[in-house]
Order: C-alpha cells, then sequence, then structure tokens
C-alpha cells in the first residue's frame, strides 16, 4: 500500500482477522561487539585532538528484530555519536534477506567513541574518520542484523513508562523544557523467559567530558549491566529527545558520576518493568517515508562538498536524504527522527499520537545534528544549535513526514492478549558546564 511517492506501508496480517490471529509473533536479539581493535582513533564530540589511549568498556551493535505475518523490522541501537545516511545504506545493502527500509539504524550518540562521521579529526577541517574502523562497525553492524534475524522465535511483549530519576538529566538551556518519559520495550518467550529489553529515554551521553580519553558507552554502560542483571536478556538503549541541551545532571564529569546515572535510570527502568502488565502477543506494522531536508547551514554544506564528511564524497546540490519511520507494535507507537530534535520537538511528534506508549528514537537512519523548532532560529541561547543543524526547516518537515505516516494507521494495530489470558473488562541562563559538546 503506497501513501506517496518515498513512503511505503507495510502491514502485517493483511489476510483477515481469522488468518491474523494465526500468525505468531516472533523476536529476535543479538549484541556483537564493535570496539576499536587499535588505539589512537579520534573520539567523536567535545571538540578535536582527542585520540584514545585505552578502552575502558566495549561499544556493542546491538539489534532486535521483530516479525508478524509478512512484516519484519530490525532496530539496531550502536554506541556511536551517529551514522550517516550512506553507511547506513551500505549496511542495509549487506542484509539481503529484509526490505532494506525495515532496518533501523540508530545511535546511542556517545561523546567518547570513534569518529566515523568525520568533524572530529585531529584539527578542525580534518577527518577523524579511520576508514578501516568504519567498514569494521559495518561488518559488525550487518553481523548483528543477520544474527537478530536467524535467532527469530515466538515472543511475547511487555510496556512500560515511567519518570527519569531526579538528578539523572537536565536542560542545560532551558531547564524547564525536558521530556522525562521512559518508555520501555520488554520481549519474553511465550514461558516469560527474557529475551530483550529496549529503553527510550532523550540524554546526552556524555557524563565524560573533553578530558577523557578512553572509549566507554558512557552512562549508557551501567544502565544496561543493570538491567541485563536483574531483568535478563539483551539490553537496547535508543536516545529520544536530548538536543539543546538535554546532558547528565552530575556534579562533576567522572566515571563515578556515569555509574550514578546509569544505575539510577536503569533502577527506574527495572521497577517499571516489576509492575508492568503480563506480556501480550502484539500486531505489528510499519510504514516508512523518505523526504529531502534542504541544507541551509553554510558550515554543513561546505564540508559535503569538500569531502571532510567522506561517505558524502561527490555531493552535489543543497539537499540531503532522511528517511523516516512509524511502527505500531501492539499498544506502543515507535517514531523516529533523523538527527537530535529538541525537546520541544520531540513533544510534539509524542502529541500527534493518543497511543499509550511513545517511543520518540533519535538519530536514526542518519545524523543530521539538532532538530530545532522553527522560531528558536534566531535566539541566541540556541545559538551553538544552529551552528549543528542542517536549517530552519528540519522539524516541521520531519513533523509532517510522521504526521503523514501516522495518518494511514492500519487496523492491524491493536494487542492481541495471550491464549492463555482474558481481554480485561473495559472501564468507565547560564549553563553551568563549561562548553557545549560538539555533537
Amino acid at each position: 500500500m503506497c501513501l506517496a511517492a518515498g513512503a511505503c506501508l507495510v502491514l502485517s496480517g493483511c489476510g483477515g482477522a481469522e488468518e491474523e490471529e494465526r500468525q505468531p509473533f516472533k523476536a529476535g536479539v543479538a549484541s556483537v561487539k564493535i570496539t576499536p581493535e587499535k588505539t589512537g582513533l579520534y573520539l567523536a564530540g567535545w571538540g578535536q585532538n582527542r585520540a584514545f589511549t585505552k578502552v575502558h568498556d566495549d561499544l556493542y551493535a546491538r539489534a532486535l528484530a521483530l516479525q508478524r505475518g509478512g512484516t519484519t523490522v530490525v532496530w539496531v541501537s550502536l554506541d556511536l555519536l551517529g551514522m550517516l545516511g550512506p553507511d547506513v545504506a551500505d549496511v542495509r545493502r549487506r542484509v539481503p534477506d529484509i526490505s532494506p527500509q525495515n532496518i533501523v539504524v540508530t545511535c546511542t550518540h556517545v561523546h567518547s567513541a570513534p569518529d566515523i562521521i568525520g568533524f572530529w579529526g585531529p584539527k578542525e577541517g580534518v577527518s577523524g574518520v579511520d576508514d578501516d574502523y568504519r567498514e569494521f562497525v559495518k561488518q559488525r553492524t550487518a553481523q548483528a542484523i543477520k544474527s537478530a534475524l536467524r535467532n527469530l522465535r515466538a515472543a511475547r511483549i511487555r510496556l512500560a513508562k515511567t519518570q527519569a530519576p531526579p538528578k539523572t538529566a537536565r536542560n542545560f538551556d532551558d531547564p524547564k523544557l525536558i521530556d522525562p518519559e521512559i518508555s520501555i520495550l520488554q520481549v519474553v518467550s511465550p514461558a516469560d523467559e527474557p529475551i530483550a529489553v529496549a529503553v527510550n529515554w532523550g540524554c546526552h551521553p556524555e557524563a565524560l567530558d573533553s578530558h577523557n580519553l578512553e572509549v566507554t558507552s558512557d552512562w549508557v554502560h551501567w544502565m544496561r549491566r543493570a538491567v541485563e542483571e536483574k531483568v535478563g536478556g539483551v539490553c537496547l538503549f535508543f536516545n529520544g529527545a536530548l538536543g539543546g541541551m538535554v546532558s547528565p545532571d552530575i556534579a562533576e564529569h567522572s566515571f563515578a558520576e556515569a555509574e550514578r546515572v546509569g544505575n539510577a535510570v536503569g533502577a527506574a527502568v527495572i521497577k517499571a518493568l516489576g509492575e508492568a502488565d503480563s506480556p501480550s502477543r502484539p500486531d505489528l506494522a510499519f510504514a516508512t517515508r523518505t523526504i529531502q531536508l534542504p541544507i541551509e547551514n553554510q558550515k554543513f554544506l561546505a564540508a559535503l562538498q569538500s569531502g571532510l564528511l567522506p561517505a558524502y564524497k561527490g555531493f552535489r546540490g543543497t539537499d540531503v536524504t532522511a528517511d523516516l519511520a512509524v511502527m505500531w507494535l501492539g499498544d506502543s507507537l515507535w517514531m523516529t527522527m533523523p538527527g537530535e530534535p529538541l525537546p520541544s520537538v520531540g513533544l510534539a511528534a509524542k502529541a500527534l499520537t493518543k497511543a499509550d506508549y511513545k517511543f520518540l528514537v533519535s538519530l536514526a537512519n542518519n545524523e543530521l545534528g539538532y532538530i530545532l523548532p522553527r522560531d528558536f532560529w534566531g535566539n541566541k541561547t540556541y545559538e551553538y544549535e544552529w551552528s549543528m543543524s542542517v536549517g530552519p526547516k528540519a522539524a516541521d518537515l520531519c513533523l509532517a513526514a510522521l504526521r503523514d505516516l501516522l495518518a494511514a494507521r492500519p487496523a492491524v494495530a491493536k494487542t492481541t492478549p495471550p491464549p492463555e489470558q482474558k481481554a480485561p473488562p473495559a472501564t468507565s541562563k547560564e549553563k553551568p558546564r563549561p562548553a557545549k559538546s560538539s555533537s
């Protein structure tokens, strides 16, 4: 079913209600290390010339495959600052057993992982990309996707949401403007054995700052470890509305503070899952749209045209491609953004749906910098964000694409209770940090 040029809606259970009822829901997960095998690579974020010296904790490509009927979707979480669209397309080409647009590649946006984009080399204007490492990441990412698909088996889901604990995140531009919601998906076997937990929340993984020269996934490492040790399965983190500038609320930039934030968020996730409903077999539907975003940031244009961003060598013109996606999974609704939406943009996206559980996944299928509301342009508070954004039209165009996709909500996007469970009855300004991160 086509929505429009560049848009495609993929539904499960198109053979009618009876056929849909017979189709199993399946899930598979995989986790593959993408830790660099040599030192000296440049870390992305927090400025130039940060060649790393050692590994504190491993980086991963984690993939979650979901399937029902004719619809299969894979969500990938990479411990990287970001991945550009052409590299995402290359990863997709390496996995021929699934429609390319049904692979969503996201990044946690950690600032202590190697640069595979190009902005953070030894000095400004010199790429920080190690070609061998970037190829290594793409190979391992494709491997994780293939493994998740091979691991598909009958599954159920439970959904939960909670608020971020105190002293874990703060908007350093506007403390009142933040999305504190943590959205949680747990995938289990029909026997309630743990398979995976997906956590969606908006906060920069930058408890470590420019002085850190160790590879780490920052507070995300401790959050995932806490969840995996208590709940089981593989934990994946998908960042949310983190832009402008939602960062850890910490006393100092240190591993101790990264551990504190990660453990606090992990504990909140564990508690929310402990109070969640029994698992259900969800319906699944997925839709994507490809749009063009005009690049009005001269810094970005110069980087593209000069080849500083190697994945875009040969770039011509002033537009960049962005893929946006929507997934209906039981009582949850998942939406993507191709960069770092500010909380106001993320909240506007969530306001487009009345779903019980809303997942807003940023840095998906591209890293196009900050996505600001149009009226934030010209506001000196967000001057840094302008410098790291494609332009003032991006937010409106992304929200319009999501609105169009949501308007085609399929009838199958409902939750099916498991056979052993009956459906419940109806019920009636000063920024305290020394410098903004080069994200």
